[in-house]
């Protein structure tokens, strides 16, 4: 009987694992005919960094390689560090305003002269202007839990979503869920409302979604709230049309290994490689990155069954 639960485990974990694989390779065959980038959208619950830097940790990331991702939009969200009605979309700005001063030096790597007068189809290597990434800089939904998806919960941000999915472009829509995943469910139920269920169906193969746990309920000591809560169990019932990672555990153990070296990001000596690597190409954005990078080597060293494939940056 366990061999068979075992083989069967087996099974579900490459079924998922070969869709990642061919997902991926899709992606970058529909990139290829154009070299276009592929398409992203940021889900976050940006919060300030003495609550919870991650996100903005990942959003410098992310900017210092914008030049490889095509950012749809970057959505302020519900999330663990915001439980509804006070969605950081500034602290997305302020992370702009340092992009905004570091551009022209970044531009340099790709040889980039100018920004093109239409931003809405961008080839690798092209890094976006700050006018751009403000345009697309919005707020997504504002109440946690799935009780509130529904009529009065449109958004900025869902209303986007629906957008960008009926553009006439052939490449896929990667959403980085770094909050709660609402924004995403209220615009799922709008097209369900408003379109036939084949319609429904197209809506949802335009997408791929990479969830770092369920933040759609509020944080808890242990974990004990339930799951039923939440939009994110809404939406995986549409999993035979919808591709939905879900990061439930590795990021946790990152997490703690990080918070046990946490004296080691203290030391002179990580302060003076810091300072020494911050060059002219990102001067302004956050010596966070630079912490952060130290922090991923340390992980992959002393826990190598941690090293996995980046597809896309994750808070």
């Amino acid at each position: 009987m366990y061999v068979v639960y075992y083989l069967k485990v087996r099974k579900v974990k490459f079924k998922y694992l070969s869709i990642l694989i061919l997902s991926s390779a899709l992606t970058q065959v529909y990139a290829q005919k154009r070299d276009l980038k592929p398409r992203i959208v940021v889900l976050t619950d940006i919060a300030p960094n003495d609550i919870e830097p991650d996100d903005m940790e990942s959003t410098v990331r992310l900017l210092v390689h914008a030049d490889q991702f095509e950012i749809e939009a970057l959505i302020a969200t519900t999330g663990w560090s915001n439980t509804g009605g006070d969605e950081r979309i500034d602290l997305i700005h302020n992370a702009l305003n340092a992009y905004g001063k570091d551009v022209s030096n970044l531009m340099k790597r790709s040889n980039q002269k100018k920004f093109s007068n239409d931003e809405s189809v961008q080839k690798v290597g092209y890094w976006p202007s700050v006018a751009y990434l403000r345009s697309r800089t919005l707020t997504g939904s504002s109440k946690m839990g799935m009780k509130f998806i529904g009529n009065s919960n449109d958004s900025d941000g869902s209303n986007l979503i629906i957008k960008l999915a009926d553009e006439k472009d052939e490449r896929p829509i990667w959403i980085t869920v770094w909050g709660g995943a609402n924004t995403f469910a209220q615009a799922i139920w709008r097209v369900q409302q408003d379109r036939t269920p084949e319609e429904l169906k197209a809506f949802l193969h335009k997408f791929r979604i990479f969830t770092i746990t369920d933040q759609d309920r509020p944080w808890s000591k242990g974990d004990t709230i339930a799951y039923t809560e939440s939009s994110h169990q809404w939406i995986r019932k549409f999993d035979k049309d919808l591709m939905f990672l879900w990061d439930e555990c590795t990021w946790k153990h990152q997490n703690d290994t990080g918070m046990s070296m946490r004296s080691i990001f203290k030391t002179t000596a990580t302060s003076a490689l810091c300072t020494r690597n911050i060059n002219g190409g990102w001067r302004a954005i956050p010596r966070l990155l630079c912490m952060l990078c130290l922090m991923v080597y340390l992980i992959l060293t002393l826990q190598p069954r941690l090293v996995g494939a980046a597809i896309l940056p994750i808070a």
